[in-house]
This record gives C-alpha cells, sequence and structure tokens, in this order.
C-alpha cells in the first residue's frame, strides 16, 4: 500500500504488491518516488505527495488506465498490458530494490532518478515528468546517467551506489568503483529541458465550466498546400544555461515527423517578462509562413517536437504530451459531402479521424435510401471550429459533434434551397396549414418530412460503424405558435402573451406547444396543451417503435438542424483530460459575436 497524511492520520492512494524500501522525497516535499509493483511488473512510481495527489508509473510497469496520450514513449503501453517488462521500449529488465530512487521538483516539473538494468548492462537512468493540472502530460524516454562498463577516468566502471542522488537544482551524484580498484564520487549537471504546454483558445476556456475541459487540446492539420488561418503557439520553458539563437517545430504522428517548420535563427517571442527566470517562450507550431500542409489518413492525435537552438552550436529538443489531431472534412472526402449554410473564418468543418471515417461510411447508406418518393439528404454544416473554436456553440470543440440538414426538403411556398431555417419555417407553415385549413397536401407533406427524418435516424444510428458510434442526436422540439385576432401566426415564445409583435391580439392560447414537431415524431399526431388534450393534427403514420427513438432529444436551437454527437470511445476520437487558464494569442484574433436583441418581426425563437 502507498499511504499519505498528516497530523497523525493516514490515508491509502494506491494499493500495491510490493514496494521498495528506498523510496526518495523532493526538497520541496511534493513528491514522492518508489520501486514498486502493481501486478504488471515492477516499475518506478511518481507521487505527488499534496491534496488530491495521484501516483503514475515512470518507468517500467505502465499505468494502464491513463490515457494512450500522456507518454512520449506510447509503444510501451502495449506489452505493459500483458505484464512483461522486459519487452518494454525502454529496455528495462530488473529494477534494484537495495538503491534509493531519486527525485527533485516542484509545480509540475519532476526528475526521476534510479537504478535498473537492461539485460546484462546495470545502471543509473533518469526520466523527466512533466504534469498539468492534475494530470500526467508526458514522461520522457530515460536517459542513461552512468552504467557499468562505462568508460571514465581511464578505467571502467565496476559498480555503484545512490544514497542522496538528486538535489533541487538536477545536479548528480553517484558513488563508482573502477576496474583499476579505485572509487570516486560522480558529480553531473542537469542536461538542458524543456518543459511544454499548450496555449489556450482566446476566449474559449473556463475552468469553472465543467462541460469545457478540452479548450486548448486540438490542433488543426491544414490541408495539403495550405496554412491554417489562425496560429497557435506552444508555451516552452527552457530550463538550462545557454543563449537561445533560433528554433525548430515538428508535428509527429506515431514519433514520425510529417510536417516540420523551417529552422528559425532568431528566438521564439517570450511569453514571459524580459529577464525572467526559467525564461519561457511562444513557439508557433500552426504558422501559415512555413506550414507545408498535410495530405494523409488522418490520424487521432498529433504531438509536437521543439528544438531549441543555442549559442555555441549546443542544441536541447523537448517533446509536447499528445493533443487531438483534427482535419478538413471536405478536402479528405474530396468535397463529395453536400454543405449548406456559411462557413466561418478558418473553416467550420474540422473532424477527429473517427468522424471521418464515420460520414464516409455512413453517407452513400442515407443517400441511397428512399422514403415517400424521396431520397433522403445528407449535408453537413459545423462539426468544429478551427483548433476546436465553438464558433458560438456552447460545444462542437472536439471534431465528433456533427450538425447536419433535415433528411428531407418539404415543399412549400417558401422553397428552403439548403437553408435549415427556411426548411424548419416551411414544414411550420405546412403544418398550420393543415390544421387551420385542413390541407390535406399540407398534411402528407408534413407526414413525409417525419417518415423521412424517422428512417434516416434509423439508418444514422442503426448501420453507423462500428454500431455504437453514435451517442445522442438533438433536433427540433418545434415552437409555439399562437394566431392573432387576424388569424395570423406568429412565434409565442413568451406565454400568456396578450400581443405579437405588430399589437395585434392573441386568440386564445397557443395553436402550436413547444415540442409539437418532436410529438409528431414520436406519436404521429400533434396535440393541445393539458389539462384537456385534443387531438390537433393526426399524421396517418403509426407511433414510431424503434429503439433508436431513445436516443433522440428535442432541444431548443435545432430547430434548423439535427445535431449528432459521436461517442469519442467507440471511434476512437482523442479525449483531453484537463483545462488552462492561460489565454491563447490567435493571429488573427477571433472577433466576438455580437448579441443584439430580436427585432419585432423577426423569425422569433428557435
Amino acid at each position: 500500500m502507498v499511504f499519505s497524511g498528516s497530523g497523525g492520520g493516514a490515508r491509502e492512494i494506491a494499493a500495491f504488491a510490493f514496494t521498495g524500501t528506498h523510496p526518495g522525497i523532493s526538497a520541496s516535499g511534493e513528491f514522492v518516488a518508489f520501486l514498486g509493483d502493481r501486478g504488471f511488473g515492477e516499475g518506478i512510481f511518481l507521487s505527488e505527495n499534496r491534496a488530491g495527489g495521484r501516483t503514475w508509473a515512470v518507468a517500467g510497469e505502465r499505468d494502464i488506465p491513463l490515457p494512450l496520450q500522456h507518454y512520449a514513449s506510447r509503444q510501451s503501453l502495449i506489452p505493459a498490458r500483458l505484464g512483461s517488462a522486459a519487452a518494454l521500449e525502454e529496455g528495462f529488465t530488473d529494477f534494484d530494490d537495495g538503491q534509493r530512487v531519486g527525485v527533485a521538483g516542484s509545480g509540475d516539473v519532476a526528475t526521476v532518478m534510479f537504478a535498473a538494468a537492461r539485460g546484462n548492462e546495470h545502471g543509473v537512468s533518469s526520466v523527466d515528468v512533466t504534469l498539468r493540472d492534475g494530470e500526467l502530460q508526458s514522461v520522457s524516454t530515460p536517459k542513461r546517467i552512468v552504467f557499468e562498463g562505462l568508460a571514465l577516468g581511464g578505467s571502467t566502471v565496476t559498480g555503484f551506489a545512490l544514497h542522496d542522488p538528486l538535489n533541487r537544482h538536477g545536479r548528480v551524484a553517484v558513488w563508482v568503483t573502477f576496474a583499476d580498484g579505485t572509487q570516486g564520487v560522480l558529480r553531473g549537471e542537469p542536461a538542458p529541458m524543456l518543459v511544454i504546454a499548450p496555449d489556450d483558445l482566446i476566449g474559449e476556456c473556463d475552468a469553472d465550466d465543467p462541460g469545457n475541459n478540452e479548450c486548448n487540446h486540438y490542433f488543426s492539420i491544414p490541408p495539403a498546400g495550405e496554412a491554417n488561418a489562425y496560429e497557435r503557439e506552444l508555451y516552452v520553458k527552457f530550463l538550462g544555461d545557454g543563449q537561445v539563437t533560433g528554433y525548430r517545430v515538428e508535428a509527429l504522428i506515431d514519433d514520425r515527423p510529417f510536417l516540420m517548420s523551417e529552422d528559425r535563427t532568431s528566438p521564439p517571442p517570450l511569453g514571459s517578462a524580459q529577464g525572467s527566470s526559467p525564461p519561457v517562450y511562444k513557439v508557433p507550431v500552426a504558422d501559415p509562413a512555413s506550414g507545408e500542409g498535410v495530405s494523409a489518413t488522418p490520424w487521432s492525435r498529433v504531438s509536437y517536437r521543439v528544438t531549441l537552438f543555442l549559442d555555441g552550436g549546443a542544441v536541447v529538443t523537448g517533446m509536447s504530451g499528445d493533443f487531438g489531431a483534427l482535419w478538413k472534412m471536405e478536402k479528405l472526402l474530396n468535397g463529395e459531402v453536400s454543405r449548406f449554410s456559411c462557413d466561418d473564418r478558418g473553416g467550420d468543418d474540422w473532424a477527429a479521424a473517427g468522424t471521418i471515417e464515420w460520414i464516409r461510411d455512413l453517407r452513400p447508406k442515407i443517400l441511397g435510401t428512399e422514403v415517400a418518393g424521396a431520397r433522403l439528404l445528407f449535408a453537413i454544416n459545423d462539426i468544429s471550429g478551427e483548433h476546436g473554436l465553438r464558433l458560438g456553440h456552447t460545444t462542437h470543440t472536439r471534431g465528433t459533434e456533427i450538425d447536419m440538414f433535415h433528411f428531407r426538403e418539404v415543399a412549400s411556398s417558401s422553397p428552403s434551397a439548403g437553408n435549415g431555417d427556411a426548411n424548419y419555417r416551411g414544414l411550420e407553415t405546412l403544418t398550420i396549414d393543415a390544421i387551420t385549413k385542413s390541407d390535406e397536401s399540407a398534411r402528407q407533406e408534413v407526414a413525409r418530412f417525419f417518415e423521412a427524418t424517422r428512417r434516416g435516424l434509423e439508418i444514422l444510428v442503426a448501420e453507423s460503424e462500428p454500431g455504437d458510434a453514435v451517442g445522442k442526436v438533438l433536433l427540433m422540439p418545434g415552437r409555439p405558435i399562437c394566431l392573432n385576432t387576424a388569424g395570423k401566426p406568429f412565434c409565442c415564445e413568451r406565454p400568456g402573451e396578450p400581443t405579437d409583435c405588430e399589437g395585434n391580439q392573441v386568440a386564445g392560447g397557443p395553436l402550436l406547444k413547444w415540442g409539437w414537431a418532436f410529438e409528431a415524431l414520436r406519436d404521429g399526431r400533434i396535440t393541445t396543451l393539458p389539462p384537456t388534450v385534443t387531438e390537433l393534427l393526426n399524421l396517418g403514420i403509426a407511433s414510431w417503435q424503434s429503439p433508436v427513438a431513445n436516443l433522440v432529444r428535442p432541444v431548443n436551437g435545432h430547430n434548423s438542424h439535427l445535431h449528432v454527437d459521436l461517442n469519442t470511445a467507440a471511434i476512437g476520437a482523442f479525449v483531453p483530460t484537463g483545462c488552462s487558464t492561460r489565454i491563447m494569442n490567435l493571429q488573427p484574433a477571433v472577433p466576438k459575436i455580437a448579441t443584439a436583441s430580436r427585432p419585432c418581426g423577426s423569425t422569433g425563437c428557435n
């Protein structure tokens, strides 16, 4: 067991089958490191020694429940699932319980030092660990410090011992023995290190909003021959000596570079005050001046390798954690998917890789289906903005939420021409005519619309690949409609409103209640408000008995379209784990959306 506590009390924070006898604690008191085994093979663990502290494997056995993106050495997760420490990427086959585990660090940065064997090679290694918002962001590839057989000082190292091997400045001290019978103390200075964190989207990150914790974890990959409209940056903290003279940024997929900036011969802009220590630089990663774009099979994650060039020819390189990769849906699907509504600056069809594959598979199934004499429609508006901008939505940040056009365009006196608002208003007009004028052709067209909606939703959910890809669908409730004394319909969103926008008196209660459209979809009829429920219109279609109906919800703001929320786990999409409150610099800045009062005579509540 691992316990934490103060004042005589202790609580269990992690369960282990075995823990080593030489744990270490940082000078700041914030971190504890130790050897342990949770049943997956031995490993070195780092534990936060503070409120809400977590424990993570940083070498050897990996912390299986953590998302894949937390590890710089991603392939090491695979053999760890099999409990085979010998097969791990870093090659450790044994850990020395007779040696102390050293740890130094504070805040979100720690270095852990330990003794371990790689096959027949016994030595001392260290890893650099970065945290963010209480979550593990990355673990560096292990660095060898000293090992048996190392040629040093005219002899060869034959043994070593760790006592208190690491101080808060990252300097190390290791007792060593040599083949010539001598012994000594090996001292070492820390290698330069980069700590990398993402910026945040302007105005998009709210640490108090639990539904928006992904606001800075997505990067849009530009199509081949194009560049991003908005520049994103990484905050890079330089821990080391030397003057930064230039930099390079590489975007990596599966540890392979696929998008690289030119080598810059001047340092990046400072993100911290001049002369502050350690300095923090703002390194652009989606640079319109140098981005070459990509044309590749989309991937769900992207990471960045930053190289700083120092005076004297030295270089220091650091890796970011993984971020969600967003791709231009229209480009990757060669413009085959119909769009409706207008585009936003930077684009509004940035999608996760799994979303694009879902659209590619589903589109022909829907377009190939005919209901009531017309083929179903498949058109898309918003998915996500560039780099996960919400574009005025409360969601749409992950590239997995899709706004779709209705499955049928209604025949009315006001053709919608691909406009979702106009299509809804046409449906509303037909429904009113069917009720107030007993218009049979209007009733039949309303019935055909909802029959097409049911069938489209059934294909959307039941024929998706994978089968559980669709998490939920939000769609039209139908706004409340009243009639004035002249018989003119208008949206009466405020119950009991005595007059319409033109001052005409309302004749009785609402003609159509809120939710009438969803009732028509579900029950095949439209009724009045309680307590006396009267049938206003029977569409001549039976109630909808499909289990798909359980995934459909009526929500305000969705009369003009359907909102499909894909299951991120099912489609293999990236899911972030935290949100910082730093503000990102987008160039040019994203304009704020002005909120104006609705003028009299507008389309009203949606």
